[in-house]
């Protein structure tokens, strides 16, 4: 499980999966639970003698790992985490007398009108929920709180999926001057009609639904990526500047907007292929992705690398074929850009900036070729690793023909996009692909599955 996935699945869950210990009387019960995913199910038997004080209906048991057992007071919304039961009998009594007082400085400050430390005290998927029922108790998210419900949204992973529409309205009712001023600054450098883009996946909200827009394309595809199997999808939309709700543009690597879904217009859909359509393309080229894998374990690398080994050529190759299968393309380009996949990195002699190596690649190629040297196979490992202007420049140099030299372009387009593709390798790997430089539209939408492939090593 990548890391994303863990951290995710660590703050996943929700009110109406949280059970009460009102309704874990025995160890018994709490055996049934912990086959149920809960991590640190608990009978009130045990918790009551060591908080007897403590209604049993107030302690909460989740599926999250980060906080498995807490209090909560429905009726004043204080909150108070529990960690008693990892400890020893005796240093769990102690404990759970600090733990008594604390809830009641807990109580304490709620009562004052203080809620952040209930609030941190939960996890992302109980935290937005937490709001809806402090909305309806004060009837507004006035001042700081108004600040801490978009902080608290910006770091979490579940939206607005916990409110409702009317919650939300309300909260953005009570929006304090200070930060008009503020959203009003954020966005006064955007054209009047802004383009935002959505990336989602099978555990995103749906983005007909969604208050939650960026002007960067590439983080709507980081979303699109980031979980699940797919197939993924990127909208693209315009909103009216005014129409802006509130507005996160600087100091952040995911610049976003929020904007009613009402009024984000002219929407066009990008469907990312996931591991399904992924299965079957694999399928329909497995003959000739066999073939000229088993040739990567035979090219001479010129260093030992983690990142551009026979592995990587390899997932190139892939995606190669790929492109190719679902732009329809002859077997001889299929040949081209199969050769150009086996060679294009055994000429690196450092894992850093190399502009020369696809020189040094293309001459290997050359010098390991007999009958089966193709120049558009050269040329594309020769120039694989400079500038795209200068690999269009040596096309239109060394290739007279014009179909030919359109024939050519296409394929060293194709390539450079199925080596980028495989920047999920790297340590930052979905925002090392920006999806602005890929060459084809097709290669937008393997974005997803280039994940996936890296995902099987």
């Amino acid at each position: 499980m990548e890391n994303d996935a863990l951290i995710l699945n660590m703050k996943d869950t929700s009110w109406d999966e949280c059970v009460t210990l009102d309704h874990i009387a025995t160890d018994a019960d709490a055996e049934k639970l912990r086959k149920k995913g809960f991590p640190l199910a608990v009978s009130w038997e045990k918790v009551s003698a060591l908080l007897p004080e403590i209604q049993p209906e107030m302690i909460y048991l989740s599926k999250s790992t980060l906080v498995p057992l807490f209090y909560f007071n429905q009726e004043t919304l204080a909150v108070f985490p529990l960690y008693f039961v990892f400890l020893n009998q005796e240093v769990a009594k102690q404990y759970a007398e600090q733990a008594s007082r604390d809830i009641m400085d807990r109580e304490d400050e709620v009562a004052a009108g203080d809620y952040i430390n209930s609030i941190k005290a939960l996890s992302d998927g109980l935290r937005m929920g937490y709001f809806q029922w402090l909305v309806e108790k004060r009837g507004t998210l006035d001042g700081e709180l108004y600040s801490v419900f978009f902080d608290s949204y910006c770091e979490s992973d579940y939206g607005f999926r916990a409110i409702s529409t009317e919650m939300l309205e309300t909260i953005i009712a009570s929006k304090p001057d200070e930060k008009k001023a503020r959203t009003r600054k954020q966005v006064e450098a955007l054209p009047d009609l802004v383009t935002v883009y959505r990336g989602g996946n099978t555990r995103s909200t749906p983005y007909t639904q969604a208050w939650s827009w960026s002007p960067d394309i590439n983080v709507a595809y980081f979303f699109a990526v980031r979980r699940g199997d797919g197939p993924g999808y990127v909208v693209k939309g315009t909103v009216h500047k005014e129409d802006i709700v509130e507005a996160f543009l600087e100091d952040t690597p995911e610049p976003e907007i929020i904007v009613r879904p009402k009024d984000v217009k002219d929407q066009v859909v990008t469907t990312l292929i996931g591991r399904d359509e992924l299965n079957e393309l694999a399928k329909t080229v497995d003959e000739d992705f066999q073939q000229y894998s088993f040739e990567t374990v035979f090219v001479e690398f010129q260093m030992e690398s983690e990142l551009y080994n026979s592995e990587h050529s390899t997932r190139v190759l892939l995606l190669c074929l790929i492109m190719a299968e679902l732009l329809h393309l002859p077997h001889e380009d299929i040949e081209t850009l199969a050769w150009a996949a086996v060679y294009h990195d055994t000429g690196r002699t450092s894992d850093g900036v190399e502009p020369d190596h696809g020189k040094r690649a293309a001459l290997y190629y050359r010098n390991s070729c007999d009958d089966s040297y193709d120049e558009v196979t050269n040329l594309i490992i020769y120039y694989h690793s400079l500038s795209d202007q200068e690999g269009y420049e040596a096309i239109t140099r060394e290739i007279q023909d014009p179909e030919s030299q359109k024939r050519a372009t296409m394929l060293y387009n194709i390539f450079k996009d199925a080596d980028a593709l495989d920047r999920f390798r790297f340590d930052d790997n979905r925002r090392e692909i920006d999806v602005r430089m890929l060459r084809n539209p097709v290669a937008q939408k393997l974005l997803l599955a280039a994940s996936i492939i890296y995902s099987l090593r």
